[in-house]
């Protein structure tokens, strides 16, 4: 079985949120995903594509700005262009446990009736400093 990811760009995103996202779901995990598809939409600035230009592993899609339903749309984009079983929906602004990958394959591969799985999330302030809670 195949696990992929999927995200979007675009211009209101944080270049370092990024750039620590990516970094953790794409190069700090225990099993790597098999393919990755992130959709830039629009316009990011020359900050944002550089950082994505720092993720060769990713197949980039380009979407033209769109009246509303951007990320909806855009995911459906990457959806369509990912081969894999099972897609991860991934937030560019969360930072992912080294095992969020595994953990996932592996609760498929258990259960082959599985549609969907989440996890556990641990919210913190911008700063990291102050952990709100899960």
């Amino acid at each position: 079985m195949r696990i992929g990811g999927v995200f979007s760009v675009y211009e209101g995103e944080s270049p370092l949120f990024l750039k620590q996202s990516l970094k953790s779901i794409l190069r700090n995990q225990t099993r790597d995903l098999d393919a990755c598809v992130g959709v830039v939409e629009g316009d990011v600035g020359e900050e944002l594509i550089e950082v994505c230009k720092d993720f060769p592993e990713v197949t980039w899609l380009e979407m033209e700005e769109f009246d509303g339903f951007g990320l909806p749309r855009a995911l459906n984009i990457a959806v369509e262009a990912i081969d894999t079983e099972v897609v991860l929906k991934i937030d560019t602004d969360d930072i992912y446990s080294p095992m969020r990958v595994e953990w996932t394959y592996s609760a498929f591969i258990s259960n082959v009736r599985l549609d969907i799985h989440g996890g556990q999330v641990q919210e913190f302030s911008a700063d990291f400093k102050t952990n709100y809670g899960y």
